[in-house]
């Protein structure tokens, strides 16, 4: 049998060659055939099956979901975990931390039961090559195991760890290589699409047909409870994503849009990484535009005055459009009406919040209670406060070309406020 050239492969060899029973040798030799034919992790899980006949999963070393096997009827909220999430939650790992399953199986290097958890017992192991770890591997303990068990899962895990050697290397490079492709990017402010275009090529990196960009920070006062290693490790998780890097305080990532067209996805997104500002850019198809969507993502932060979170470029692209024409002018206030500028005159002499109160009855579509509770303020306050502001700006504002003025004039003006 022709087998690649991998120096695993003959301790491997030398393992399967010397069972107790005619069935290890058997297994032994599938494993080995699937690794010949080039069938991949899940070639082996379903192998192991046969032989195991319980649900097996391999992870990645920061707990992905790599492949799983055999599960389609277990109900073991871990397993379903796995599934739905494709990733370990932050309590199942502290909880395997704090029962020493991981420091034994650390060490021993060896499987071991997971007896922890009220419910199946599953049988860990981590899976090393090169004096790394490259995976874990979890057999869910359906039916009685003994010591072919154990014997069938070593000869898995020693097949799992030549697959995976083959892999690693690559998908590390791939890893990196996206990662020093991003940060060249933005850090270089690369715009040119040939030269983006080049080395995307270059370093092979992963494109989807649509793409958005999102910028993770720590929100203020936990700066230094969630570092850009730690972030970038939590989202290593998402299934969509196609590159990271770390750039300051912020952590960058490009994702597959599809996972994130709705609202609700991305507050999935926030409970899995909790603690941080989430921005998001619009859908994108190109890698030069990268750039231009970093931009966007940063605005969906900055603009929102930490009001929505996650924050989408879509709910703030009109105010950005009215501050990037303002910052071609050097007196920006010259677009405002001048009604409202008496309005922020007297604000400012006055100590009035006439102008917040303004802006908050537009986005609120004119109505004087919702814009009442808000405020925190009585309905009478507000009345009075509207009637003195109508006064002020000699406006009714009861049309829809006077409040867009207005609206426009404030946005200019909080951003005079801001520089």
């Amino acid at each position: 049998m022709h087998l690649p050239g991998n120096p695993d492969y003959s301790i491997f060899m030398e393992e399967s060659r010397h069972p107790e029973n005619f069935e290890l040798l058997k297994a032994g030799e599938d494993f080995l055939d699937c690794l010949a034919r080039g069938q991949g992790v899940e070639g082996l899980l379903k192998k192991a099956h046969q032989y195991l006949h319980m649900p097996i999963h391999v992870l990645d070393p920061s707990f992905q979901l790599i492949k799983s096997f055999g599960g389609d009827r277990l109900d073991d909220p871990r397993w379903r975990e796995y599934e739905n999430k494709g990733t370990i939650s932050d309590d199942q790992l502290e909880r395997l931390k704090q029962s020493g399953f991981m420091e034994k199986v650390q060490t021993r290097r060896e499987p071991q039961i997971d007896s922890s958890y009220p419910g199946m017992k599953v049988i860990g192991c981590d899976i090393i090559g090169q004096s790394r770890i490259l995976g874990r591997l979890g057999v869910w303990c359906t039916q009685s195991c003994g010591d072919r068990e154990f014997r069938i899962v070593r000869l898995l895990i020693n097949a799992l760890s030549a697959e995976m050697q083959k892999r690693q290397s690559s998908v590390l490079d791939l890893a990196r290589q996206s990662d020093y492709f991003l940060n060249k990017i933005l850090s270089q402010k690369l715009t040119d699409p040939e030269t983006i275009s080049g080395l995307a090529k270059r370093y092979e990196i992963l494109i989807a047909p649509a793409m958005m960009l999102l910028i993770l920070q720590p929100q203020p006062g936990r700066e230094g409870q969630s570092t850009p290693e730690h972030l970038k490790r939590k989202i290593a998780s998402l299934r969509s994503m196609l590159m990271t890097t770390a750039l300051g305080q912020s952590v960058i990532s490009v994702v597959d849009s599809r996972g994130w067209e709705t609202p609700e996805k991305r507050e999935e997104l926030l409970k899995s990484v909790p603690h941080v500002r989430i921005g998001f850019s619009r859908v994108f198809r190109s890698v030069a535009d990268i750039l231009e969507a970093y931009r966007q993502a940063t605005a969906a932060l900055e603009l929102n005055n930490g009001q929505v979170n996650p924050g989408s470029y879509e709910d703030v692209f009109f105010q950005d459009l009215i501050l990037l024409s303002s910052k071609t002018l050097k007196r920006p206030e010259s677009l405002c009406s001048p009604w409202m500028l008496k309005l922020y005159e007297n604000d400012r002499e006055s100590g009035n919040e006439y102008v917040k109160t303004l802006e908050t009855f537009i986005l609120h579509s004119g109505n004087m209670k919702k814009t009442a509770d808000v405020l925190n303020i009585h309905y009478n306050t507000m009345k009075y406060r509207m009637d003195m502001i109508r006064k002020i700006a000699e406006r009714e504002f009861n049309t829809h070309i006077e409040l867009f003025k207005a609206y426009l004039s404030i946005l200019v003006l909080k951003d005079k406020d801001l520089k």
